[in-house]
């Protein structure tokens, strides 16, 4: 019998040696991941692995022979933007949460959606910090302090990650503008540079496990980032340990030696610098060759880490869902931040108000970024699905802005059967011939459908589309078209005339046509062909504006006959995005509308949307009401509702500082630079760093700040040491009372100083928050960490951080400046 046990051991062990040997080591999810990595490399030629340092559009070249997949990428700030996806709110209304744990859910719901369309990295969270309000990418970012950027970007990280999509940091360093993005020059300070522009991305990094970072267009003290090795490896990849990538921004590259030496992986969206024949040559030096197999080894590290090596987070089928409807709902809820509510105008009141305006460009367009959404509630619709006939809802333009209209939907469209809706004929060819491959019927024309085949039964990149139907308009008057279609090829015909044809050669991102005449219900025959290019994204979107006459007018005589009115403005799409800055104010138009709007009615409530700061110095004191929605997706109209009525307790806070004037701001003196330099000459200076300093003017609402339709009672302070050493870690409790008549939360706030330095440091910076829901008469006690690496400043003389012995202030509030409670200690 032992005999027999033992034949079976012996049996059993060479099985499993013969099918541990079978199986590739780089292939055993067994193994450990720096093993498997150094298997694989040892198999790839040098061709194979030059492939892999350049992209393929939108993803990495796989490898079919060692079986690599792809990284395929898609961008989406709020959001996939492939396909139609749920749209959340931009990063800054996540921001203005305050509420981490939010955030991780978000970057949850991101994940599956991404999935859901087939990629599995996502070129988001961006976390450049808000220099100046005009930064045409600011929505897309967390605000101006480097704490509270790295905390929601390591949430948002991780929500991602955890779910096997690849987080991409961006856009690593000193993007804080688009003005001349591409050759800008950021003249910084080294301190500047370490304490302000890149805390956020370390912390994004060492807490929040970032795997990719991309560099950004600019260059940083004369150097492009993608060519700057202080940034790549001697900051990223060597003192903060980076493990992961690096790739470059979408044209980004501008040399093949310096920008390969420096630390750059991977060159976006293709090889012009990176290619065989660039590259092939440095082989002959060992040390490039190291560096070839280093960017290697971290593109695959990157695989494995996210699963897609081993296929743990399969593609997932569902998507735009319930769920995701509600999580972005919520975050839209959190994010509003009530600046203004004088004489308690808020919430209405709807046994007392029968009758509300909703006024201005931003009422009737549901505000989002980024996303093609199936689904989006704008402001007009939200209040009147609130309250259906018991509230006479009301609804005016009261003045034209440039945007991109909104989405023609299948109200005003009928397919040639007569039925509501857009019946999309797909072919499986360029040029719609034969008999389309499969038919389908939408509500709308918004889609996205970047490198890939719009339906599982196009097989191809290169198809083409055709719609047929009739076209109603609800008014008579004039209205724009807007026809966006990311440079592919397109034609446009009404009533047999062309308006708009461009089939052959590089199409327009975005064609607008202007003042067309159309009578109210009146059908009108309609033709759209749609072309693919396979060379890069693909988007379909067909939107029009009616040009209100007198619009002015007619919103200040429904005013005037209104118990209340809420006045929409803010920025569109086409004033506030990438690849341009925005003004610092409202166009003047929209600021005449408010103060018209004011002189005959005084229940007046201004509801900005908007990416950052607003100068409102014209306006501020003529209304009682003011609401920043930031771009709040679409739920935002709901949200927006639901504050307005006190269904819900407004609980956002600022990232950001709004200034009174644009003068106020220390960067007035140097944005947006001149002979393609800008200078960073305000230093650490930025936002409440600022305007903290006593000779500096006030601001006009301050970082962190936000109301409530509750109050909340703040003591208590504690504590627990007087005195520590710089190995010692510092414990704070203080209490927090919900003392008012609503259910409500507050987001406590801890701020540090330091009384006396050898370096000028600000007044105080934050170091820790907290958001708390509180019932009615509820209260908890909140404990913070105060650590060694919290007193310290950033050393010019040592190139690294130091904390000097001193006395130090910890301070307690709501907002930088409305402090509740403070205490002294000890740095021994």
């Amino acid at each position: 019998m032992k005999k027999l046990l033992l034949g079976l051991l012996v049996l059993t062990q060479f099985v499993g040696q013969a099918n541990s040997q079978s199986i590739p080591l780089y292939k055993d999810s067994n193994v450990v991941i720096e093993k498997r990595v150094d298997d694989l490399l040892s198999k790839m030629t040098l061709d194979e692995m030059i492939s892999m340092i350049s992209g393929l559009g939108f993803s990495t070249v796989p490898n079919d022979r060692l079986g690599i997949p792809s990284l395929v990428m898609v961008d989406g700030h709020a959001g996939p933007c492939v396909g139609n996806s749920t749209s959340f709110a931009t990063a800054i209304t996540m921001a203005a949460t305050w509420n981490p744990e939010l955030i991780y859910q978000i970057g949850k719901a991101f994940a599956e959606e991404t999935r859901a369309k087939n990629d599995n990295t996502l070129l988001a969270p961006n976390i450049n910090l808000h220099r100046t309000p005009q930064a045409g990418r600011n929505s897309e970012t967390f605000g101006e302090d480097p704490f509270l950027i790295g905390k929601m970007a390591s949430a948002y990280i991780k929500g991602l990650q955890d779910n096997g999509v690849l987080a991409t940091v961006k856009h690593f360093a000193c993007n804080n503008q688009e003005t001349n993005r591409s050759f800008i020059d950021v003249n910084v300070d080294e301190r500047t540079l370490n304490e302000i522009y890149l805390p956020g991305f370390k912390t994004a990094i060492q807490e929040g496990g970032a795997l990719a970072v991309m560099c950004s267009y600019n260059r940083v003290n004369g150097q492009y980032t993608s060519d700057c090795k202080y940034l790549l490896s001697d900051i990223l990849k060597n003192k903060w340990d980076f493990k992961g990538m690096v790739m470059s921004d979408w044209g980004a590259v501008h040399s093949t030696i310096p920008a390969f030496y420096s630390g750059l992986d991977l060159e976006m969206p293709k090889g012009e610098y990176f290619t065989k024949s660039n590259i092939l040559p440095l082989m002959e030096n060992p040390i490039y060759k190291e560096q070839l197999r280093d960017k290697v080894r971290r593109i695959l590290r990157t695989m494995y880490n996210i699963g897609i090596m081993d296929n743990k987070n399969p593609f997932l089928s569902k998507y735009d869902t319930i769920k995701q409807a509600q999580l972005s709902l919520q975050n839209s809820r959190e994010g509003i931040v009530l600046l203004k509510n004088s004489n308690s105008i808020l919430p209405f009141d709807s046994h007392k108000i029968k009758s509300l305006a909703v006024i201005g460009p931003m009422s009737k367009a549901p505000d989002i970024r980024g996303v093609l959404s199936s689904h989006a509630v704008n402001t007009y619709q939200g209040i009147k699905e609130m309250f259906g006939e018991s509230v006479n809802v009301t609804q005016s333009l009261g003045c034209n802005i440039k945007d991109d209209g909104i989405l023609i939907n299948k109200d005003n469209f009928k397919s040639e059967d007569g039925k509501p809706g857009f019946v999309m004929e797909y072919f499986d060819n360029q040029e719609l011939e034969g008999i389309p491959k499969i038919s389908k019927c939408v509500d709308q024309i918004s889609f996205s459908w970047s490198i890939f085949p719009p339906l599982p039964e196009i097989k191809t990149d290169k198809y083409s589309i055709r719609i047929k139907g009739t076209l109603t308009a609800p008014e008579t008057g004039y209205y724009n078209f807007y026809l966006i279609m990311a440079f592919s090829n397109m034609r446009f015909y009404l009533e047999g005339k062309t308006l708009y044809d461009k089939w052959a050669g590089q199409g327009a991102w975005t064609k607008g046509i202007d003042s067309v005449y159309l009578k109210k219900g009146v059908p009108m025959s309609c033709v759209l062909e749609y072309k693919s290019n396979a060379q890069s994204y693909n988007l379909f979107s067909f939107l029009w504006k009616f040009l209100e006459q007198n619009p002015l007018q007619k919103a200040v005589a429904l005013a005037k006959k209104s118990d209340a009115v809420v006045v929409c403005v803010g920025f569109s799409g086409a004033l506030e995005n990438e690849e341009h800055d925005r003004s610092v104010s409202l166009d003047p138009a929209q600021e005449e509308l408010i103060k018209e709007i004011s002189k005959v009615n005084k229940n007046i409530v201004v509801v900005m949307n908007s990416g950052s700061a607003v100068v409102m110095n014209n306006w501020v004191d003529k209304v009682p009401g003011i609401i920043e929605q930031w771009h709040p997706g679409q739920e935002g109209g709901t949200a927006l509702a639901e504050i307005l009525f006190g269904k819900v307790n407004p609980s956002g806070k600022l990232p950001v500082t709004f200034m009174k004037r644009w003068e106020d701001s220390p960067a007035f003196d140097y944005y947006p630079g001149k002979d393609g330099v800008v200078e960073y000459k305000e230093g650490i200076n930025v936002g409440y760093r600022y305007f903290d300093r006593p000779s500096s003017p006030h601001a006009q609402f301050t970082f962190g700040y936000g109301l409530s339709y509750t109050t909340f009672e703040i003591s208590n302070l504690k504590l627990s040491a007087n005195s520590i050493l710089i190995t010692d870690t510092l414990h704070l409790n203080v209490l927090i009372k919900n003392t008012g008549k609503m259910d409500g939360a507050e987001v406590v706030q801890l701020y540090i100083g330091q009384d006396k330095c050898s370096v000028d440091r600000p007044i105080k910076e934050l170091k820790a928050f907290h958001k708390i829901f509180l019932k009615v008469g509820e209260e908890k006690t909140i404990q913070f960490t105060i650590k060694p690496n919290d007193l310290k400043f950033y050393d010019v003389i040592s190139h690294d951080w130091k904390a000097e012995p001193g006395t130090f202030t910890a301070f307690i509030g709501t907002s930088s400046m409305d402090i509740k409670q403070k205490i002294g200690f000890e740095l021994k």
